[in-house]
């Protein structure tokens, strides 16, 4: 069979399954995202300031980390507020921490997930933030209890280890996490685990930052946080088919020149990678009690590539096409989910080229 048709199906399938992932992790605008919405920032009294503008920072991240695009203007008002708070001189030792942490916090968010919104570039803003936790840090006196504020420690911490997934610095990300990620709360670490996620797309040497990936996913193993083994799982098979497919697709070029020589071993070591990542994201499936486009897109493009895998081995067409059989299903199944997660044309396109293998067999 000539692996030409699996080069030009991976093409046609991989903006799909792109499109899927990236709008599942990153935050999409919601109707009336721009109109006034209440905010429920738990039980804060109303009087106390401060107490209200840590659970605004707090109620900023976890929108954020969830998706929610109201997150962002609550992260842009607790920097407002809290510089209006620090020039208040009758602030209390302990008050005046608890804002320099929610600053930090909140120009750290920013920096991640409105970078356009600043004036100056996120990693200079997340130097201003390191600023903020080490005056933060400095103040020792405890003349007053601040309802929900985090540690000086799990905010440098959350801090130092945006400033790595910001810095698309796969060694420095993955120095980071050795150091760091003790210090972090589940929350704090499952959602930078996505941030770093999410720069995979576009990162230059995919299999470095998807290592870094890989240790920060594997880092959250410690974490007994709702849902972290599910998110854990998905995303070290995420990692593992990002470093798979840039291999498939250089062999698939390979095979598409006039030569058409592959690099076999090289290819199946992309299927090991593969065949690790199917064992994850189903794992990942099987753990969540409410699996979506999420799961379901990058499982079928898992079967694509070990379809693909199979014609530029020349394999049997009956492998290769129940690997692209497998990919129908899983694609089918993200729609169930989310209509807009894979076009149509995609499903019908693979199904097209299953028929054509079929044909292909039974003529010789």
């Amino acid at each position: 069979m000539p692996p030409k048709r699996a080069k030009g199906l991976k093409q046609s399938a991989a903006p799909a399954a792109k499109r899927a992932r990236t709008e599942a992790d990153t935050p999409s605008p919601t109707p009336g995202a721009n109109d006034p919405q209440p905010v429920y920032v738990g039980e804060v009294d109303e009087e106390d300031d401060v107490a209200e503008l840590v659970a605004l920072a707090t109620a900023a991240k976890a929108k954020l980390a969830a998706g929610d695009e109201h997150g962002k203007p609550l992260a842009r008002g607790t920097v407002h507020e809290a510089q209006r708070l620090l020039n208040v001189e009758t602030l209390l030792h302990a008050e005046r921490r608890a804002v320099l942490l929610a600053l930090a916090t909140a120009l750290v968010l920013l920096a991640a997930y409105d970078a356009k919104a600043l004036d100056n570039s996120p990693t200079e803003v997340v130097d201003v933030a390191t600023g903020h936790v080490d005056e933060a840090a400095a103040i020792t006196e405890n003349d007053k209890v601040v309802p929900g504020v985090p540690s000086v420690e799990n905010v440098r911490a959350y801090v130092a280890l945006s400033d790595a997934v910001l810095s698309d610095d796969a060694e420095a990300l993955s120095k980071a996490v050795k150091e760091l990620t003790a210090q972090l709360t589940g929350d704090d670490h499952e959602t930078l685990a996505w941030l770093a996620q999410r720069r995979l797309e576009t990162a230059e040497d995919v299999d470095a930052w998807a290592d870094a990936c890989t240790a920060l996913w594997t880092s959250l193993a410690t974490d007994a946080t709702e849902g972290a083994e599910t998110a854990r799982e998905l995303g070290q098979g995420l990692c593992l088919l990002a470093k798979a497919t840039a291999i498939v697709e250089e062999q698939g070029e390979l095979a598409g020149e006039d030569d058409g020589q592959v690099d076999k071993k090289v290819v199946k070591r992309a299927r090991k990678m593969l065949e690790k990542a199917e064992t994850h994201i189903k794992a990942a499936i099987n753990t969540d009690s409410h699996p979506s486009a999420q799961h379901f897109v990058p499982l079928a493009e898992t079967h694509v590539n070990l379809g693909t895998i199979g014609e530029l081995l020349d394999e049997s067409a009956c492998s290769v096409c129940a690997r692209y059989e497998q990919a129908v299903a899983a694609f089918k199944k993200a729609r169930e989910h989310d209509p807009e997660a894979v076009d149509e044309d995609v499903v019908e396109g693979l199904q097209t080229t299953i028929a054509e293998i079929r044909a292909e067999e039974d003529d010789e």
